[in-house]
């Protein structure tokens, strides 16, 4: 049983959306190789690691300040 819960979210919300903090995580990452062709090769590891580090830290931040009521929920099943 897939249990979803539909957010709204405004047509440009960058800080409500938890893929971008992401993203400003790797492009920090990839900010410390001062070689552009170093940057470009180790992208895919980079992304990879950290997302892989992170796996849910993103969503789960956003889940307890938007949508706590899902946690709650989570925890009675």
């Amino acid at each position: 049983v897939l249990r979803m819960a539909e957010a709204f979210l405004p047509p440009y919300s960058p800080d409500l959306n938890p893929i971008e903090f992401g993203w400003k995580d790797w492009k920090r990452e990839l900010s410390a190789y001062p070689n552009f062709d170093d940057s470009v090769y180790m992208a895919k590891e980079t992304a990879l690691s950290l997302f892989g580090q992170r796996k849910y830290g993103y969503a789960k931040s956003w889940i307890c300040k938007f949508m706590p009521s899902l946690l709650s929920k989570k925890l009675d099943d």
